[in-house]
């Protein structure tokens, strides 16, 4: 390949645009001192991002290559190559920079198509071109070959059959490997950390575990404890009160049995309305407190409450059972004083 032409426009002595053909084989270009001809070269290099701006010869930055002779804020320069092939296929690189307030901005492209300037470098890598080869000879390289050293000789000669662009990318992937590498032994420390940590959560699990197993099973305990106790409690409470009925016939068994003393009435007294309609109260109350008594045993017998759940339903029927003694009694005085 070959370069087949160059379109300058407004870049450093360049003010007007310019088109310079470039012919197969050996091109001369030739011109009196301050003609231009060095131009010609930074525009290649500048276009394919081959060199810095101060090897380009511009100490204020890349925004100083814009020519000072007109008004515009803008350069471009396109390289247009041959690629040597039967059907005179054509491969272009351009770049575009203009002021800006805050520098300059800058647009690379390829056959008219926007790209980086990492793109552009790929494409011409393939054509043994880079920043580091010697595909450009600079004024005073020949002298600088000829008087450098046997080891700087070595380093051209590398660069030119591009085995030094291995080199680098020999060492750039080993730069990466060591820190992949030094990431890898940090990630291993944090797995060990996290494997420790690990096992202490599920010894803490276990233990965890266990404490429900052991809390389930005192619950469980403590229910049967208080069923039990329940029941005992129950049939005392039934006792008790089987024996206050059997006094209270005794003692009006005894009473209807002693003579009335002299002087008074064998005249046995009556109920009165309101006493009649106590008596129907408390047998409407006794039969609404055997049922509620009724429905807290057949729950009590079912074993699905807690044991605080039956704590608190055999207060209840203890409660009721004190509530029927009295209500029992009061209702026996008033059925013997209406027989």
């Amino acid at each position: 390949m070959h370069i087949k032409r160059l379109e300058i426009d407004n870049f450093k002595s360049f003010a007007n645009k310019t088109e310079i053909p470039f012919f197969s084989g050996f091109t001369a270009i030739a011109g009196i001192n301050g003609s231009g001809k060095s131009n010609i070269i930074d525009s290649i290099l500048f276009t394919l991002g081959l060199s810095s701006s101060r090897a380009l010869r511009s100490e204020g930055g890349v925004a100083d290559l814009i020519t000072t002779h007109n008004s515009r804020n803008e350069a471009s320069v396109k390289v247009v190559f041959d690629l040597d092939d039967d059907i005179g296929t054509e491969l272009s690189f351009a770049r575009k920079i203009r002021k800006t307030p805050s520098g300059y901005a800058s647009t690379y492209s390829m056959n008219d198509k926007t790209v980086t300037l990492t793109q552009i470098h790929s494409e011409l890598e393939k054509y043994s071109i880079t920043p580091n080869s010697y595909n450009v000879i600079m004024q005073g390289d020949v002298l600088s070959l000829v008087k450098c050293s046997s080891l700087e000789k070595r380093k051209f000669i590398d660069e030119v059959a591009g085995t030094a662009d291995f080199d680098r990318k020999i060492e750039t992937a080993t730069g990466e490997l060591e820190i992949v590498e030094n990431r890898v032994k940090d990630s291993m420390l944090v797995m060990a950390g996290l494997d420790e940590t690990l096992e202490k959560l599920k010894e803490e699990r276990e233990v965890a575990l266990k404490y429900q197993e052991i809390k389930a099973q005192k619950s469980e305990l403590e229910g049967q404890i208080t069923t039990v106790k329940y029941f005992d409690f129950k049939k005392i409470l039934e006792m008790a009160h089987e024996n206050i009925l059997r006094c209270q016939k005794e003692k009006k068994k005894q009473e209807a049995a002693t003579p009335p003393s002299p002087g008074k009435s064998n005249k046995k007294p009556r109920l009165s309305f309101k006493e009649k309609q106590e008596m129907q109260q408390l047998e409407s109350e006794m039969e609404q407190l055997n049922a509620e008594k009724t429905a807290i045993e057949t729950t009590l017998s079912s074993g699905t409450l807690s044991p605080g759940e039956l704590l608190d339903k055999s207060n209840r029927i203890a409660e009721i059972i004190s509530a029927l003694d009295e209500k029992e009694m009061r209702w026996l005085e008033l059925s013997e004083i209406e027989s």
